[in-house]
């Protein structure tokens, strides 16, 4: 196992990422009111005021909540002017009230929360919604997005779409525009083309779960077999008389099962590599693009092969050996027999001339 390079598991990473929740209801809530009072107030401003997106941004960045160009432009989530900003359009909690801000209030009423523009509270330290989110992702997903994108802002963002994009149908709002239903609608003539593709994703959907828990069960089952076996292995010993066949044997199994570690090691390693060799990007929050979908298929199947095909292959050449090994043996003892026949015999006639001088000279 050591000589096999280090790799980051990129498929626990998204797994553990598609398979996380929002379950705290006021972030649910605020999540539906960001949509509606910032989100879609910026969007519907940007298009209608005919801006072209600058080349810095990807071309997808105004599809979601949390784009970057709506924090960073003046005039959509912030504004210089505060009373000209987006705000949220009921107090919220965690955002003090701010005279300078809340100017709809009549005077001498103070509110015990504030309205917060919308810059402020998506990004605010300690009750904005993007540290909210970022505090259900593993860490260890972040460090190892940040390292492929070279950004860790832009892996900040991806990593969060990913989150988002499965609380679209729960949450009953469109937190994102699906780009990907979005691409096959516009293709009016490719029917047959759109329905492969929600068949592809169905069928990914119901494969990474399958492939997830087969990776972690997997270790698990081999200790479990591996106690049964010591458990077990002096009554066998015992009761076989300590044959050598039977030595042999269960020395095999041992082994066999042992050596299941490097072998999903090693098919880990490739499985992450041919991610990365064929363009899957494990931190994409589309992860199931028009053009990559046949590809996840494919790559789900060989990850399947690898962890399910290898181990009865080896088990086979295991097997195979054991059986060929037993044929020389049976051959050697034939080969022996003539002479251990002989070597008995001659064992015999002496002891018996011995036996027969013995009886003579007691006599």
């Amino acid at each position: 196992v050591a000589l096999i390079p280090c790799s980051p598991d990129l498929r626990t990473f998204a797994y553990r990422i598609d398979n996380a929740r929002i379950t705290d209801p006021e972030l649910r809530r605020q999540l539906e009111l960001f949509t509606g009072d910032c989100w879609q107030k910026a969007r519907a401003k940007f298009i209608t005021s005919h801006t072209v997106l600058p080349a810095s941004y990807p071309p997808d960045d105004l599809d979601w909540i949390g784009s970057q160009y709506f924090q960073d432009t003046d005039g959509y989530y912030g504004n210089a002017n505060l009373n000209l900003s987006i705000r949220a359009s009921e107090e919220l909690p965690g955002f003090p009230y701010n005279a300078a801000r809340d100017t709809e209030y009549l005077p001498g009423f103070i509110p015990a929360w504030g309205r917060p523009e919308c810059n402020d509270w998506w990004n605010n330290a300690t009750s904005g919604i993007m540290p909210r989110l970022m505090a259900l992702i593993d860490s260890a997903a972040i460090t190892q997005a940040t390292i492929e994108t070279g950004d860790i802002e832009l892996a900040k963002n991806v990593l969060l779409r990913k989150l988002i994009a499965p609380e679209q149908a729960v949450l009953g709002r469109n937190l994102e525009i699906n780009s990907y239903q979005n691409n096959y609608n516009a293709k009016a003539g490719n029917i047959a083309q759109g329905a492969a593709g929600v068949g592809l994703t169905v069928e990914l959907a119901s494969w990474i779960p399958k492939i997830y828990a087969l990776r972690q069960a997997a270790p698990v089952g081999q200790s479990f077999i591996l106690m049964g076996i010591y458990t077990f292995l002096p009554f066998i010993l015992l009761f076989s008389a300590y044959s050598t066949e039977v030595l042999y044997t269960v020395t095999a199994a041992i082994f066999g099962i042992k050596f299941l570690t490097p072998i999903w090691t090693l098919a880990v390693w490739i499985d992450n590599h041919m991610m990365e060799g064929l363009g899957i990007k494990w931190y994409s929050w589309m992860s199931f693009q028009e053009d990559k979908a046949t590809t996840m298929v494919i790559l789900n199947l060989v990850a399947m092969l690898m962890f399910v095909v290898l181990p009865i292959l080896w088990f086979a050449v295991i097997g195979w050996s054991g059986f060929a090994l037993h044929k020389t043996m049976d051959t050697f003892k034939i080969i022996n027999s003539p002479v251990e026949n002989g070597t008995n015999t001659a064992t015999n006639i002496a002891t018996g001339m011995a036996s027969k001088g013995a009886g003579k000279l007691l006599k």
